[in-house]
């Protein structure tokens, strides 16, 4: 295998995506608007696509999140560019229905390798959640609304959330557990990152699990946040006593 080759098309076992892709793709996103990275991973330090928009993005107005566990987009009434690293991360799917989306590109890879995604969208309340009175977390996000969607045996519970603040930076994740009317304790439980580092007030976060229940429903979910690694638990805003409360109760559905 040659480098020509390599540079031209994907080829099994050779080398990663040749520096000149992204390094176009993310020229085309830089035209003022902030650019939201919806990659595999957001640790810069161990992942290299994300630490490749870091260096690519650096000293324009970013942010790099876990695309497969969330979608943050912009405030009410901004703009801004989601870059989804391929069609199969996640959060570029649920964007396409929950974004508000003016504009969809696809910016080229190597032949054989899926693009690059960038979805120009406008801030706006998510369409088809279910309404809910408002319910504040400690931590500054704030729970909207929810959905429910099935796939075949599986069931993908969605969760809105409005970052009103304050936020302190910190990494947060999410508790996604799954009962039925008899269980005392969770018989599914999906928790994963909630992409706080990168959380501004004004923010939407979009979240979900996905759960394959192996038991008639009806089924209730309680939802909410920890602080990690120290998997302290979030109190509801406002919250007093030695074991406040940090779960919110969604459902019954099937």
């Amino acid at each position: 295998m040659s480098l020509s080759e390599n540079a031209k098309r994907l080829i099994p076992g050779g080398w990663g995506t040749p520096l000149k892709f992204p390094r176009a793709a993310i020229a085309a996103a830089r035209d003022g608007l902030p650019v939201y990275v919806h990659a595999w991973s957001d640790d810069v330090a161990f992942d290299g696509d994300a630490a490749g928009m870091s260096v690519l993005l650096w000293g324009y107005p970013h942010r790099i999140l876990d695309g497969c566990s969330a979608l943050l987009l912009p405030p009410a009434g901004q703009m801004a560019h989601l870059f989804c690293l391929a069609p199969d991360v996640l959060a570029c799917e649920h964007a396409l229905t929950a974004g508000h989306v003016l504009e969809e590109r696809e910016l080229p890879r190597r032949e054989g390798e899926p693009p690059y995604i960038m979805l120009t969208v406008v801030g706006e309340d998510p369409e088809e959640f279910r309404a809910m009175p408002p319910v504040a977390l400690a931590n500054g996000a704030q729970l909207q609304g929810w959905k429910v969607q099935r796939h075949g045996n599986r069931l993908q519970l969605i969760t809105w959330w409005h970052i009103i603040g304050p936020v302190d930076g910190r990494r947060y994740h999410q508790f996604n557990h799954l009962y039925t009317m008899k269980d005392e304790v969770p018989f599914q439980v999906r928790d994963a990152p909630a992409a706080s580092e990168v959380w501004q007030v004004g923010n939407t976060l979009i979240t979900w699990a996905t759960f394959e229940p192996e038991v008639p429903g009806p089924y209730w979910a309680q939802v909410g946040m920890y602080s990690w690694p120290e998997i302290v638990r979030v109190p509801l805003a406002g919250a007093a006593g030695e074991n406040p409360p940090t779960g919110i109760w969604l459902g019954p559905f099937d």
